[in-house]
């Protein structure tokens, strides 16, 4: 296990890991560039843990762009970004116990982890290229000019006499 980032908890996770038992899991501190798309890339899974209602943290988008189930809790906007079971798992916020059994099922089923990470690569090349990224925000202009328009035409039918 990799752990990623750092932050306020980083000294109770550095001792943490160094109890004995914990040798299998490494800090790496904060990682950007190819070493991050490396990790990712050659990870099984990325776990997305948060308690905090984030709507479209970054990496969870990277990892689906590089074909990489994630395991995010159940907060925020993390259950629109995630299909449970097709790229990757949900789990409750703050329920230690359902995150290790969405740890189990990536490791013990090669198959179905494999095809997660298949529909992760399909749902980022849907969802969240350039070109999508484009039309959905000219699709927002046009919604946001439109009802522009109609608040005009509003106005000026009550201002005539």
């Amino acid at each position: 296990l990799k752990i990623a980032g750092t932050g306020p908890l980083e000294a109770d996770l550095r001792r943490a890991v160094s109890e004995p038992g914990m040798n299998h899991v490494e800090l790496v501190g904060h990682v950007t560039g190819e070493v991050k798309r490396r990790f990712i890339a050659e990870a099984l899974c990325t776990i997305v843990p948060s308690e905090c209602h984030e709507n479209f943290p970054l990496s969870l988008v990277e990892s689906l762009a590089l074909g990489t189930p994630v395991i995010a809790s159940r907060m925020g906007g993390l259950p629109e970004l995630i299909e449970h079971g097709r790229t990757g798992l949900l789990f409750p916020a703050g329920d230690a116990e359902a995150l290790a059994e969405c740890l189990r099922r990536i490791s013990d089923s090669e198959a179905g982890t494999y095809e997660m990470a298949v529909n992760a690569l399909a749902r980022a090349k849907e969802r969240f290229t350039p070109q999508r990224h484009l039309e959905q925000l000219l699709e927002t202009y046009r919604d946001a000019i439109g009802d522009a328009g109609k608040i005009l035409n509003t106005q000026e039918q009550c201002v005539q006499p």
